[in-house]
């Protein structure tokens, strides 16, 4: 009987502690998710922004062109015109 209450003093003494650091160790792994996926979600906040910003840039460049183009059209009839001698 001392033997077998022995074994069982010995294995609640061995399991308390490793229980404890099983839970320490799943509280670590959730506290390092959770960091990770935050770090997630500010980088595809800041590709969200960098996407819009790239979109808009590309607007502004075709809005420029576009503005060039109209003023290319309208400059060569006004040479052509201005270059007719008066007489």
């Amino acid at each position: 009987m001392a033997v077998r209450e022995f074994r069982i003093l010995v294995t609640l003494t061995a399991v308390l502690p490793m229980g404890f650091l099983v839970f320490l160790r799943y509280e670590l792994i959730n506290a390092e998710r959770l960091r990770l996926l935050r770090a997630s979600q500010e980088s595809i906040d800041n590709l969200k922004r960098l996407q819009t910003q790239f979109v808009q840039s590309e607007k502004l460049a075709s809005l420029g062109q576009l503005a060039a183009g109209a003023a290319h059209e309208i400059n060569n009839p006004l040479t052509a015109i201005l270059a007719i001698p008066i007489c």
